[in-house]
């Protein structure tokens, strides 16, 4: 999701209420789908919610297929470094000298990026204005889906296996089920790693490198593998019967039961629920997963962008580390946790009050990194408003007609200072990989260069690693207990 505002498709106000559509699906369903999926064909609803999520996957990935890669990311290939981006910019192209077929890639540079005081500024406020709402309801119905799917999975696979295995062994089965499970998410992120690295048109040759701040990755091809995957998987996972060979020592004295329970009725759901709210236990377990929700899972979906942005990271070394992080101190603290679990047999006033506790200190700890991160160097980003923003029109770059909606680092090494983008900084020339005649600079012989300009974050970025990794194990050791005392 970090590379769509990057692609202009996304914008960040956008981006959160895109993001929000899995949480929607599942408030508006998790009751409906807990109720009436515990008493059917549970592998079956697994296997649909599979299903549904490979769905949601090929949906996320389609804006590519529809849109293609946009013609900003065309114009950075070799195939494409003449494409036209508006009537406007071959009129700039012919004002300036340069016929628009024989324009050499810099003069395509200059056309995107470089300050350009021949635009039409109507012409540059329609474009920083537009926003494609079709891709935004394409995401927004695919993370909708997602939530479905998903909550059928989760609600009813728990269960499921709690159900077929002896009392005894279930907190150490959760405890490896669910370091299993985390393996998902790191695959994920190395499939990120990966795909981020190719350009977004695979087919087509790039003329900057992965590290170029301007770079988008091929982010839908990762959604296209993941979704052929769940589909096989979804396949295999309806052959599940509805219950699995007997362990239990009680076994015998429920063998005669029914398999296939009545349909509950919805009248039933409030009697239900006032139960649940009565049990303090419950209620206090509760309030460690709202914690466990509020802290953990934005910052799971952010954090390779986070360590992108604040720790300077490039996005396929931020996704190896957050998965690798993942992996090896959450798993170790399921593991540990369940191992304990399985071996005292804890009340569950006790583990929930442990739930609770982890659960509140991930969420401070989580807090606690605003104040941590890495300066990438003085910014000049114009005068601030008293809403937050910055008017980035500056009396060095009035005139340039530049597009607020590319955003496009370049770093003035000399005092570390970094531009919003080069046209920001007045630049009207590129020439061997750096821009000059910036009029921005004290002198118009000086030059700037694209990205961020370098800093020593090695430490801070040590210290945030470290800490990251035991929140998270002392915050999953409450993960099962958690579990537990739900299904019970």
């Amino acid at each position: 999701m970090d590379i769509l505002p990057k692609h202009g498709v996304l914008p960040s106000f956008f981006e959160r209420i895109v993001m929000s559509g899995t949480d929607i699906s599942q408030l508006l369903f998790a009751v409906i789908v807990a109720h009436y999926g515990s008493r059917a064909h549970r592998t079956r609803w697994i296997a649909i919610g599979v299903f549904i999520n490979a769905l949601s996957c090929f949906l996320l990935a389609s804006p590519q297929y529809f849109y293609g890669s946009g013609d900003d990311a065309l114009a950075l290939t070799e195939e494409y470094s003449f494409i036209r981006e508006n009537i406007d910019l071959e009129n700039t192209t012919k004002a300036q000298g340069f016929p628009l077929e024989n324009s050499t890639h810099d003069h395509k540079m200059n056309r995107v990026l470089l300050c350009n005081k021949l635009k039409d500024p109507n012409i540059v406020k329609s474009l920083d204005g537009e926003t494609a709402f079709a891709p935004l309801v394409l995401i927004f119905v695919s993370q909708f889906i997602h939530g479905i799917g998903g909550l059928m999975f989760y609600t009813l696979g728990g269960p499921y296996l709690d159900d077929n295995t002896k009392r005894k062994n279930v907190a150490m089965l959760f405890g490896i089920t669910m370091s299993l499970r985390l393996l998902g998410p790191t695959f994920g992120f190395l499939i990120a790693s990966g795909t981020l690295k190719m350009y977004i048109n695979p087919l087509l040759t790039p003329t900057v490198d992965h590290e170029d701040p301007r770079w988008i990755g091929a982010w839908w091809l990762g959604w296209v593998l993941i979704g052929a995957l769940m589909l096989a998987f979804a396949f295999l996972m309806a052959l599940f019967p509805r219950k699995l060979k007997r362990q239990r020592a009680d076994d015998a004295k429920t063998a005669s039961e029914p398999d296939v329970k009545p349909i509950p009725k919805l009248e039933e759901i409030p009697r239900i629920l006032k139960i649940l709210l009565k049990n303090k236990i419950n209620v206090t377990n509760n309030l460690s997963g709202i914690f466990f929700v509020f802290s953990a899972m934005g910052y799971w979906t952010y954090l390779p962008m986070y360590m992108e942005n604040i720790f300077l990271q490039s996005a396929s070394s931020a996704s190896i580390i957050s998965g690798v992080i993942g992996i090896v101190s959450q798993g170790s603290g399921l593991l540990l946790s369940g191992y304990l679990i399985s071996r005292y047999h804890f009340s569950a006033r006790k583990l929930a009050g442990w739930n609770t506790i982890t659960g509140f200190i991930h969420m401070v700890v989580m807090l606690s990194f605003i104040k941590l991160g890495c300066e990438g160097g003085n910014y000049s980003l114009g005068e601030k408003k008293s809403d937050g923003t910055f008017d980035l029109i500056t009396p060095c770059n009035q005139g340039c007609n530049c597009q607020i909606s590319k955003i496009s680092p370049v770093c003035y090494e000399a005092e570390n200072t970094i531009f919003y983008s080069a046209c920001h900084a007045g630049c009207e020339t590129h020439e061997d990989g750096v821009f000059r005649n910036c009029s921005c600079l004290p002198d118009l012989k000086q030059t700037v260069v694209p990205g961020n300009c370098a800093v020593d974050c090695g430490h801070v970025f040590m210290t945030f690693l470290v800490i990251n990794a035991i929140i998270k194990f002392v915050d999953s050791t409450g993960r099962i207990g958690n579990m537990l005392i739900s299904y019970r």
